[in-house]
């Protein structure tokens, strides 16, 4: 009897760690890798702007170029896809 008392408590201790700990660092970490490509995937559909920093010899399309290649992305974009993942996966 203290044996099955014993094996019930460790698969509900295994549970709450599965369900409040591993499942959603694999849920964010999975969030975070789609949010970024989602979002530079974004940018880089959205092209060139028109708009250069102050004192540049660059034209735009050089800028967007130069970002495209750092892989850049729009910071609200990510945060937007983040947060969705996150919902979709009932976190």
């Amino acid at each position: 009897m203290k044996f099955l008392i014993v094996i019930l408590v460790a698969i509900g201790i295994s549970t709450l760690f599965y369900w409040n700990e591993y499942r959603p660092s694999q849920i964010k970490r999975v969030c975070y890798k789609e949010s970024i490509t989602a979002a530079q995937q974004k940018f880089i559909s959205n092209g060139p702007s028109n708009w250069i920093a102050a004192g540049s010899d660059k034209t735009p399309k050089e800028v967007y170029d130069e970002e495209v290649s750092k892989g850049s992305y729009n910071n609200s974009d990510y945060d937007s896809y983040y947060s969705k993942c996150l919902t979709k996966n009932g976190i």
